[in-house]
């Protein structure tokens, strides 16, 4: 009897949302086709649910059914609630936020070909688990400039699984910053995209477009280095006596915006002086600013001129 064939949907510690459901009710039995079922037989009604109700938790599913006996024409009708019910968990659908986007460095330098990193963490808030497409990851700068990168094919902590709650993180290889001669403050903007694995559906977090979760960079100036000055420092400058110990001081600038590390300065001279140490390096020169270091020189035992260099 169709009128008395039906489900009931009932959520626990809820209460009765079949109404939330929406359902397709069988023309007949999935096998013999009609809605004739023979003695000693056993057969299925199929219902399809075309709309979940949204009311979430664990949901009890019990079936009702009623027939008429051929026969006597006596009325017949069955339950699942003494036995034979059926249980699913009826999950708040995913919602994928990026949450911070962090660069492994705060600034980088323009044009640089050594790789950086970008970090971004991704939570899914719903309770439905996600997968993530991977061709649908991206990463866009504001202002916009052209610049290489590799996406991440997976999360950093392996797979492309994002379960429900679950926090994951993505990593962008930059393999060529931008260039940008003058220097810049850029917005990073990651994209992800993700596949439900309830229902096939695609959800996707654009920073750009939320306005949230995106990070930011400083892309510098090359380093611009150069020899402000190089002075003897002797006591009575440029006199010195034969066989005097003496300093030359060395001052080098950085007119650039990014640091400049490693920098090593050789002194020469076209006399027979005797210097220390012909080659010095400086640890750094951050940009912007002079640096002073200082060659140790013995004067040589015979008189005359002596140009430095």
């Amino acid at each position: 009897t169709g009128s008395e064939t039906y489900l009931t949907f009932i959520v626990v510690g809820v209460g009765d949302r079949t109404g939330e459901y929406t359902i397709v009710w069988p023309t007949g039995l999935e096998s013999a086709g009609g809605i004739t079922l023979g003695g000693g037989e056993v057969d299925a009604l199929l219902f399809t649910v075309t709309g979940t109700g949204s009311t979430a938790g664990t949901v009890l599913v019990h079936g009702h059914v009623a027939g008429t006996d051929i026969n006597s024409g006596e009325d017949l009708d069955d339950n699942t609630f003494d036995g034979g019910w059926g249980t699913m968990a009826v999950q708040l659908p995913a919602d994928p936020v990026i949450e911070a986007t962090v660069p492994s460095r705060s600034t980088v330098t323009s044009g640089q070909a050594a790789d950086w990193y970008v970090e971004v963490a991704v939570f899914n808030a719903g309770d439905a688990d996600l997968t993530l497409v991977p061709d649908s990851t991206r990463l866009v700068t504001d202002p916009a400039y052209p610049f290489s990168y590799t996406p991440p094919a997976a999360f950093e902590e392996g797979g492309t699984l994002l379960p429900g709650g679950g926090r994951r993180h993505l990593v962008y290889t930059v393999t060529e910053t931008p260039v940008i001669p003058a220097g810049a403050d850029l917005l990073l903007y990651p994209r992800a995209g993700f596949e439900e694995i309830n229902s096939g559906v695609y959800r996707e977090f654009d920073t750009e477009a939320e306005g949230s979760g995106y990070g930011s960079i400083r892309v510098q100036a090359p380093a611009d280095i150069r020899i402000v000055r190089l002075d003897n420092n002797a006591h009575r400058a440029p006199y010195v006596n034969t066989l005097q110990a003496f300093p030359i001081v060395l001052e080098m600038g950085n007119t650039g915006e990014a640091g400049a590390d490693s920098v090593r300065v050789a002194l020469e001279t076209a006399g027979s002086s005797a210097i220390q140490d012909t080659l010095i390096t400086i640890m750094a020169i951050p940009g912007g600013e002079t640096v002073i270091d200082t060659f140790h020189v013995t004067a040589p035992d015979v008189i005359g001129e002596e140009i430095f260099a």
